[in-house]
């Protein structure tokens, strides 16, 4: 009896103790590091001198602190420390219904929006949907990938919408090596307008997510991607190395797409991200159905870009060199001029009919005033397409 008396009080013993050793364990288990900031890659445009819109890469940060007292300046939702714009400043009340709704908004903080210092403006509502995952960072505790760029607005729904300056919010996002870029699916056709443009080089730059939801956004730009999404991109990174490689030539590209393992690959990305667009892309490409007309609107942002460069607006130097400029963007507007849009037709149609009478002129009066004549019909040509646009 008294043997097992003490063997009781043994096992009593060592019982305590593990509890005691777990107690003290128990907080440094259970601690976990809060975020109090997050930053993400936003893209922006700006408009340049000669009136093209020009991309650029921008980081955006939120940070978080205690809410200030009541009358103590306190503002709700996010504040905006650069580019107080109202569209900025409405597009991130729509951020903040969206979090409130899911029960997932903090009313006892403060938080901050800021921007990287830069010369360009950072202003409209193609940040919200940056400022959302900045948000979804900060209360999840888990940092977003450094290597995505982002642009879209977010609804309270937390719907994608289309937004602005796609073409060279992309464009800056490759020249900054950014291989993965989120855009709004409404914005897919930029996209599109690029592969049928510059084929090889778009698809072998970067991969683009289009998205229609949040959600959709929030798993490819998060760092704590799952297994299938980690392993969908990196899958298409090598695809895009052998683009780079084979793809230089539509027979060299046909010939890659349809080789079996990157066949099984693209169908791998599509199922774990079915929004990849460029995985899309390429899947059309290799079953001969890829884009080959331009959209409406890239059809007259491509006139848009080479008609000053035959006028000579984008020459300087002696007058051979704007000569030569103008032959090489004679010879572009021709490489481009059986993709356009049909809509477009009468538009290119003046600016050649200006190139010719260019070509031709031998500095006489009537000379200048045919060309003045052109030059006109070109302005009421582009008026016309671009009001149509903007009813569309």
């Amino acid at each position: 009896m008294q043997k097992h008396l003490g063997y009781a009080k043994w096992v009593f013993g060592l019982i305590a103790a593990c509890v005691i050793t777990i107690s003290a364990q128990e907080p440094e288990a259970s601690t976990v590091q809060v975020q109090t900031s997050a930053k993400v890659n936003a893209l922006t445009v700006s408009k340049t001198s000669q009136g093209v819109f020009s991309g650029h890469v921008s980081g955006m940060t939120l940070t978080a602190s205690p809410q200030a007292p009541p009358g103590a300046g306190a503002a709700p939702g996010i504040v905006v420390e650069q580019g107080n714009g109202d569209a900025l400043k409405a597009s991130l009340l729509a951020v903040k219904e969206y979090f409130v709704a899911q029960n997932r908004w903090h009313g006892d903080k403060e938080y901050r929006l800021g921007f990287e210092a830069t010369s360009h403006p950072h202003e409209g509502e193609s940040f919200s949907l940056g400022a959302a995952l900045l948000y979804d960072a900060l209360d999840t505790s888990v940092a977003l990938d450094d290597k995505v760029c982002v642009s879209g607005k977010l609804t309270s729904e937390g719907t994608v919408e289309r937004v602005g300056g796609i073409a060279g919010k992309l464009a800056a996002a490759a020249d900054a090596g950014f291989s993965t870029v989120i855009i709004p699916a409404s914005n897919a056709y930029v996209f599109e307008d690029m592969v049928i443009l510059n084929r090889q080089s778009t698809l072998s730059r970067f991969q683009i997510i289009g998205v229609d939801h949040f959600e959709q956004a929030r798993q490819v730009a998060t760092s704590g991607k799952s297994q299938e999404v980690q392993t969908a991109l990196t899958l298409y990174g090598r695809i895009m190395n052998l683009i780079r490689k084979e793809g230089a030539t539509h027979e060299g590209l046909m010939e890659t797409l349809n080789k079996k393992s990157v066949s099984s690959a693209i169908d791998q990305i599509l199922t774990a991200i079915p929004q990849h667009l460029s995985a899309h892309c390429l899947r059309a490409i290799a079953k001969g159905a890829g884009p080959t007309t331009l959209s409406p609107k890239g059809s007259a942002s491509t006139i848009d870009r080479l008609w000053p460069k035959l006028l000579g607006a984008d020459s300087t130097g002696t007058g051979i060199e704007q000569s030569e400029a103008r032959k090489a963007a004679l010879a572009e507007l021709d490489r481009v001029t059986p993709l356009l849009d049909a809509s477009s037709a009468n538009y290119v149609a003046a600016v050649r009919h200006y190139a010719n009478l260019l070509a031709g002129n031998n500095g006489s009066e009537d000379c200048h005033n045919r060309l003045r004549e052109a030059a006109s019909s070109i302005d009421t040509e582009r008026q016309y397409i671009q009001q149509k646009l903007r009813s569309n």
